[in-house]
């Protein structure tokens, strides 16, 4: 969930900050406590206790605007459908598979394109039945959003298989 949550927020519009389990405060103290040491992360816009209002009568609705909430409810739709699309995938050709034929490869050389061309041998590539989607476009630097259906599309041409579905 850790790597889910941070793919996200690096491939967003937003600043973030990432806090050490020793700055807890919240629900986290419980989830981590000894014996238990369950992986509970939070996401949130404010942190507790970095506010003056935090745990006093003067924290109310005020401080929460409709765009501030289904900004945050996208963060957490995108960690769902990153988490939802995160598989191993296994190339099921040796070399580099004809593109062309298949509708995947753009003839015309624009920059664009040849970049767009280069994207796809490059998740190919690492979609060797190790890597996880996740692990994929981070050693591309790539938004996961991005390349889901892209490997979708792969799928279903036969050229990628989902070896190992992580739940």
């Amino acid at each position: 969930m850790d790597r889910v949550t941070l793919h996200v927020l690096e491939h967003s519009k937003y600043e973030y900050k990432v806090y050490s389990y020793l700055e807890r405060g919240s629900d986290e103290m419980q989830y981590g406590s000894p014996k238990i040491n369950l992986p509970v992360g939070s996401l949130m816009r404010s942190k507790y206790r970095e506010y003056p209002e935090y745990h006093t009568s003067g924290d109310n609705l005020d401080f929460v605007s409709s765009e501030s909430l289904a900004e945050t409810f996208d963060m957490y739709l995108t960690c769902f459908k990153v988490i939802e699309n995160n598989h191993v995938y296994e190339n099921l050709i040796y070399g580099e598979p004809q593109l062309g034929k298949r509708g995947l490869y753009h003839n015309l050389s624009t920059v664009e394109n040849v970049r767009s061309n280069f994207k796809v041998l490059d998740v190919i590539t690492y979609c060797d039945g190790h890597n996880d989607l996740l692990e994929v476009a981070d050693i591309l630097g790539l938004p996961m959003l991005e390349i889901i259906p892209m490997v979708k599309e792969l799928v279903k041409q036969k050229i990628l298989r989902i070896k190992l579905v992580i739940q």
